[in-house]
């Protein structure tokens, strides 16, 4: 009786009930700098490709406003699971953004907006709900040390070299600007060779579980490693998001670097930051002119956190008047029930909307599984799917300190936002990293949630 009244006492501390603030205060503040970027740049700057700004009624801004903050009520503060790292990049990124974009851009009229609103929001609701579930003690055996990194090496290794001869002479380190003539001539040289597979394998779970490993434990030839693979993954497929997920994992980690207590805090706290660095350089006279500036404004408010949100619109107002798939757009239920479409989901909208085929909407998974598959409806189911495979992943993590494991699924949680939930679990990397942590050897001492980092390794 004793230690649940002590319990009770700690969970509504003052300290508690001032980092709960913090937080609702954050989202608040990141929820105005999104609609301040939104308005005062991202649509005059691309209000071609689909961000328009329509002013839509006071009740329904404020209605989306309700619904952004709520979650800050109760979403966990602490990272205490890896699969939170994720849940956060939701919020940011897709959640909250769905909430404002649908209604500016007013492809539907605001009623219908606001049940898609509706159905989004009791979809992360359930998400949340793997927090609330235990997670089972299951011992299994686990090879030696010696073992698994033997295997892992010799593994990694002949993906690499499968890859190297695979884009021999074609490897090429580009800037940005010329990624796509690289990704165009990359998925010619990939039909037919398999290659794809060695990359996104070692793109999305070996290289990113060497990084988390050498910045976790210090040891810097193991994130070296891991970088040089992004790089080469880079040189040879164009994929930006190799890049990015080594800044993405560097920043992380300096979030992580004392304690994981305060995680939520300090991303949420960041991401305003950030938000209003940005905006207040495109704002300065002739900084918003400069190329540098201007795609690190378009890779932050158009391509993180501003498409997720037009794409739940898009998809939602094209399945009103287009059949559904029925998931027939995933790969191997294609086999039992027939794609009503020529091109592949994600070209399909882009053309819809667009004009042209040579663009891939690829959209979250409440839009290109639920919204997709059977509509609002779908948006509920893929969220208890969601918050199944969180559960199941914490499962396979468990007994490793969280902020290694979470920095290890950076790449998985930079793609969930604008991939399938099904691609990111089978083939995006999410289901070999769940491998690779659950046989990974434990370490012999585990704080979650205060994870002291750059311990050497046991």
């Amino acid at each position: 009786m004793r230690n649940m009244v002590s319990t009770r006492i700690l969970l509504f501390s003052p300290a508690d009930l001032r980092r709960r603030g913090l937080l609702i205060l954050g989202i608040f503040l990141f929820a105005a700098a999104f609609q301040l970027a939104y308005i005062g740049w991202l649509s005059p700057s691309f209000g071609y490709a689909g961000f328009e700004y329509k002013a839509p009624p006071s009740g329904y801004i404020a209605i989306a406003w309700l619904l952004s903050i709520l979650p800050a009520l109760w979403s966990p503060i602490a990272l205490t699971r890896p699969s939170q790292l994720i849940y956060w990049i939701l919020y940011l990124t897709v959640f909250i953004p769905s909430m404002f974009v649908p209604l500016y851009i007013a492809l539907n009229p605001p009623k219908e907006v606001l049940q898609l609103m509706l159905a989004i929001f009791a979809g992360f609701c359930l998400i949340g709900l793997a927090y609330s579930l235990p997670l089972p003690r299951i011992k299994f055996a686990t090879p030696s040390r010696s073992v698994y990194w033997a295997v892992f090496g010799v593994v990694s290794v002949s993906l690499v070299i499968w890859i190297v001869g695979v884009f021999r002479g074609s490897l090429h380190l580009v800037s940005f600007a010329d990624v796509y003539e690289l990704r165009y001539a990359a998925d010619d040289i990939i039909a037919g060779s398999g290659a794809g597979y060695a990359l996104i394998w070692l793109s999305s779970s070996i290289n990113p579980l060497l990084m988390a490993r050498g910045l976790v434990y210090g040891r810097k030839l193991l994130f070296v490693t891991g970088v040089c693979g992004q790089l080469l993954g880079y040189s040879a497929a164009g994929s930006k998001s190799m890049i990015l997920s080594i800044l993405a994992m560097t920043i992380l980690y300096a979030l992580l670097r004392r304690s994981s207590s305060g995680f939520a805090l300090q991303l949420v706290w960041g991401v305003v930051l950030c938000f209003g660095t940005l905006y207040s350089l495109a704002m300065i006279s002739g900084l918003g002119n400069s190329p540098l500036v201007f795609y690190a404004l378009s890779i932050t408010f158009m391509r993180t956190f501003g498409f997720p949100g037009m794409l739940s619109a898009q998809y939602y107002d094209f399945f009103q008047v287009h059949p559904n798939t029925y998931f027939s757009h995933v790969h191997g239920i294609n086999l039992l029930v027939h794609y009503p479409y020529q091109e592949p989901l994600g070209i399909e909208i882009g053309h819809h909307y667009v004009g042209y085929f040579n663009v891939n909407w690829n959209a979250h998974f409440w839009a290109t599984d639920g919204i997709a598959g059977i509509g609002l409806t779908g948006v509920l189911g893929m969220s208890l799917i969601c918050c199944l495979v969180f559960w199941l992943l914490d499962t396979a993590a468990s007994g490793h300190r969280p902020a290694f494991a979470a920095l290890s699924l950076t790449f998985v949680a930079l793609n969930i936002s604008n991939t399938s939930l099904f691609t990111t679990f089978l083939s995006g990397g999410m289901l070999l990293s769940m491998i690779l942590l659950l046989l990974l050897p434990r370490d012999a001492v585990v704080r979650c949630g205060t994870d002291v980092l750059n311990l050497p390794q046991p």
